[in-house]
């Protein structure tokens, strides 16, 4: 089970106070935190270097940790870039406004940035992750670095 995911994704706690509860989550001091399946392990890892302006396209597949695609049929999708810790978000995509699921029964989703909602955005490092949301459970599926460079002349 990968924590460190868990702690990008804004759960914090203190490694003491981590119990595991099989095939359901663990309790992280006072808070419970439940797992859709196995997908802790089976969030996809990217980086991206871009000029501001430029638009950025990628797709993904949400699989559990064997491989298997997940049907995201139900799910809602956001992918979002914030800073380094993620204390602020800086700009968020969702279904209709730059994500598209492609094939819900397979997983698949399209990811698009248009590259005109970069351009209050300063030029920097920061972090990218796409999350979703089945019922009440959140997961991750993507997240990496985000390099945003300055325009070019």
């Amino acid at each position: 089970m990968a924590v460190s995911g868990l702690i990008a994704r804004g759960i914090g706690f203190s490694p003491g106070s981590v119990k595991f509860i099989p095939t359901a989550g663990f309790i992280a001091g006072e808070v419970v935190v439940f797992i859709r399946g196995s997908q802790i392990g089976t969030m996809m890892y990217r980086h991206f270097d871009i000029v501001r302006g430029w638009s950025l396209t990628f797709n993904g597949v949400v699989r559990e940790a064997d491989g298997t695609a997940i049907d995201i049929s139900d799910d809602v999708l956001v992918w979002k870039i914030g800073t380094s810790d993620f204390r602020k978000t800086l700009l968020t995509l969702t279904e209709g406004d730059g994500i598209e699921v492609t094939d819900a029964a397979n997983g698949k989703y399209t990811v698009t940035l248009e590259g005109a909602k970069l351009a209050s955005v300063d030029a920097g490092h920061y972090r990218h992750q796409g999350e979703g949301q089945y019922g009440t459970l959140p997961y991750g599926f993507v997240a990496g670095k985000f390099r945003l460079r300055k325009d070019m002349p």
